[in-house]
This record gives structure tokens, sequence and C-alpha cells, in this order.
């Protein structure tokens, strides 16, 4: 596809079938990974990220980082202390991939904030510091299943960036896929009064779980749906999300 390049997120493969998934990637001309440290073991990562960038796959954005650490995404004096210790080391991570994004979103990575007040003061926070290492925190739109979330919505999206002190620290990875599933299919996408207003766009993902995209084509048509600008400011780059075991390699190949 012209002017995209295509990614992967590592949301598709376990940490025991890299190998095979790194050949994979690399015959079908996979541009980069959108990483999920928490996959490995201590010291796994590294070597990894190694193997990757010797077939020329760089890391873009590491995600799932708060995955299994019981841990709310909240500035209260309860959670925060906890919150801190596991995104510094989440920091780490993200450092040794050279990564340009972190990505928070997915519900299974986290608990839901005491409240949307701290959960935004938290999100300024977390951006600050992740800003402070040269990378960027984004906060992505959650599918229709966690409606009570933080990030459930476009507008939940918007007012949070309305509200925050410091939204220069933080933007929006654009999940196309739960969008849709959000609204009444990917129709529903062209001409949404959200999707127009939205701002700080930075990366864009395409959950394939809430979409019925089985060629390149379909693919293409879907991206076009979105206001041209985001393509632009995302500079093309655009990766897929399969569940575990579900890549659909035909839609990477070039």
């Amino acid at each position: 596809m012209q002017g995209i390049n295509l990614g992967l997120a590592q949301t598709g493969w376990s940490a025991d079938d890299d190998a095979t998934h790194l050949l994979e990637a690399k015959a079908n001309s996979v541009a980069f990974f959108d990483a999920v440290p928490s996959k490995y073991e201590a010291g796994a990562f590294k070597a990894a990220v190694t193997a990757w960038s010797g077939v020329g796959i760089h890391v873009l954005a590491t995600q799932g980082f708060f995955f299994n650490q019981n841990v709310a995404v909240c500035a209260c004096r309860d959670h925060y202390k906890d919150l801190l210790r596991v995104f510094t080391s989440a920091i780490g991570d993200a450092t040794l991939a050279n990564a340009r994004y972190m990505i928070l979103g997915a519900p299974s990575s986290r608990a839901a904030a005491c409240d949307e007040t701290n959960f935004v003061r938290a999100v300024d926070n977390l951006g600050g510091l992740a800003a402070g290492f040269g990378i960027s925190l984004l906060i992505e739109n959650l599918p229709s299943p966690f409606s009570d979330l933080p990030l459930a919505s476009l507008e939940k999206i918007g007012r949070i960036r309305r509200d925050s002190s410091a939204a220069q620290n933080f933007g929006v990875c654009l999940d196309i896929g739960n969008l849709a599933s959000c609204l009444l299919g990917q129709e529903s996408l062209l001409g949404n009064p959200d999707l127009e207003e939205l701002e700080a766009i930075s990366h864009l993902q395409v959950n394939l779980d809430f979409l019925e995209i089985k060629s390149q084509l379909q693919l293409e048509e879907l991206l076009m749906l979105l206001p041209k600008r985001f393509l632009e400011q995302t500079l093309g780059s655009v990766s897929l999300e399969f569940s575990l075991g579900k890549i659909q390699w035909n839609l990477l190949h070039s």
C-alpha cells in the first residue's frame, strides 16, 4: 500500500515463538513492532530486540507494560507509589528498545483509577517522566466491552486532554478496530464528529478482532475512511493487532 508502513503488535505471538514469527515478519516486510516487554523473562527482552534489529525491524512502541502488575493508573496516595515503580521499569524497557512511544490502553494491563481526576493527574505525571527520556506516552481508546474505563471512548479521551494541565506530555494512539467496535461498524468512521475533532494523533493501530478485513485492499479502504491528517501525522505508520496465534500474514505482505 503506497505511503503506508505496516507494523505488527506483539499481541499476536508469545515470546517462545519469537524466532518463527521473526522469520515471517522479515519475509512479509514488516517495518516495525509494537513490543510487549512484559512477555519476557528478565534479560530476554534485550536479546529479542537485538534479534529484531539484526533483520532490520525496529521497535516503534512498547505496550502492555502494566500487564499482571496489579497497579491502577491513579495519582492517589494509595496507588501512585506502586504505579511509579512499575512505570519506571517500563521506561527502562522502552529506552532499551529505543522506542518512540509507550502506549497506555489495553484493559488487561491495568485496573481503573479511583476517579477520572486522579487518572488525568497520573497520565500527566507519567507523560512527563517518559518525556524526560525522549519518549512520548500515548493513551489508546478501548473497545466496546470496557465502557466503564477512562479511555473507553474518543469523547472521554478528548475530555482527558482538555482537563490535563500537561497535555503536551502525552498524545493519542488511535485504534481503529477498537473504535469500530464502539460504533455501528467501520462505515460509521466516515465523518464521525468525535474522530474529526480528535487531536494529537501520534500512532495508529488496527485491532483486527473487531473488523472483517481479509485483504490489503479492504485494509486500505478502511484507512481511507480516516481524516487524511491522521496518516500524515503518523508518517504513514500503521500497526496491525491480532489475537494470539491469529496473525493474517497476507495483510502485511508487500
